[in-house]
């Protein structure tokens, strides 16, 4: 009660608080952060999803170009290698991080990263963190040319478009604020894979409703 009382005097009287200092630790396959007495740990394929997120975050927003059609006999052949250079991709983001662990944009990076992850380990939640597979995110962009995913998170989602529950953490790595709050668009392909709690559900529903309304 006392150190939060004396957290609430520091906070009104408007001096800045310094956070103790972040140190990271780069491991074979993980990465860990810590801050004061709170530590965070992340994969290193993970690791290097959200650089990438926040690379193309940062980045004058630009719409994705289609997807080419393909044939069917030529359709495995296909997902494959765009598996293949989205974990190459992811690696290479990693690795360079890793190099460049210094400097303002890493410090940032890593920061926000720090703040994103303390988050969703808050929240705890048994496979909260599901999604569908890249296989199947692969044939909604080459068929239906998905643009877009109405319910993710820095850590799940697949197109670097996105609404999240978080918009404080989760807008540096590209989320466009709460499903429920975003405007009509004209036009476009998303995607809307709630959460399976019936409350949600029956608002996504309600809400999709209105959009196409609208």
């Amino acid at each position: 009660a006392k150190a939060g009382a004396a957290e609430r005097h520091q906070a009104a009287s408007g001096k800045a608080v310094a956070p103790p200092p972040l140190t990271l630790a780069f491991n074979k396959h993980t990465l860990d952060l810590k801050c004061g007495k709170q530590q965070v740990q992340i994969g290193r394929s993970a690791y290097g999803k959200l650089a990438l997120l926040h690379r193309a975050a940062a980045a004058p927003p630009a719409p994705a170009p289609p997807a080419a059609p393909t044939a069917d006999g030529d359709a495995a052949a296909a997902a494959e290698e765009e598996a293949e250079a989205e974990a190459a991709e992811v690696e290479a983001a990693a690795a360079e991080a890793e190099a460049a662990e210094g400097g303002d944009a890493r410090s940032e990076l890593h920061s926000r990263m720090f703040a994103l992850l303390l988050r969703y380990q808050s929240i705890h939640g048994h496979g909260f963190q599901a999604a569908l597979a890249p296989a199947a995110w692969r044939v909604l962009r080459r068929r239906l040319d998905v643009g877009f995913e109405c319910f993710a998170s820095p850590l799940n989602a697949y197109l670097p478009a996105f609404a999240s529950g978080f918009f404080d953490v989760d807008q540096p790595f590209g989320s466009r604020g709460s499903f429920f709050a975003l405007p009509p668009m004209l036009s476009g392909s998303f995607a809307a894979n709630p959460p399976f709690e019936h409350s949600i559900m029956d608002a996504t529903a309600a809400r999709i409703e209105e959009l196409l309304t609208a």
